[in-house]
């Protein structure tokens, strides 16, 4: 009869403990800074995993949380001019009579 490949259990995993330890301290680098709360687990509560253990398992614990969605962008209506002349800029520059060559400006 064919049977489950599946491994049945996993000796090495996380603990309770861990992971709580875990989410703790990504919540203090607001699940940014992965790599400084694996250097405050190491160093706090020394902590003997790999870095690519914890990170892998962070992820894990982020997927728990709901990510926000970003608004989406409403362009501005078109505002049409009222009058001819509303919408035109003219910048004005003021030449120096020494630089006046031929009589004119």
């Amino acid at each position: 009869m064919e049977r489950s490949h599946r491994p049945h259990h996993t000796p090495r995993a996380h603990t309770e403990n861990e992971l709580k330890q875990n989410r703790r301290m990504m919540k203090k680098h607001h699940w940014k800074d992965v790599i400084l709360a694996y250097q405050d687990m190491r160093e706090k509560y020394g902590y003997t995993r790999s870095y690519g253990g914890f990170k892998r398992v962070a992820h894990k614990l982020r997927e728990g949380k709901e990510n926000k969605r970003r608004k989406k962008r409403h362009n501005k209506p078109y505002q049409r001019a009222d009058y001819p002349g509303q919408k035109v800029q003219v910048d004005v520059k003021f030449v120096p009579s020494e630089c006046v060559v031929d009589g004119r400006k």
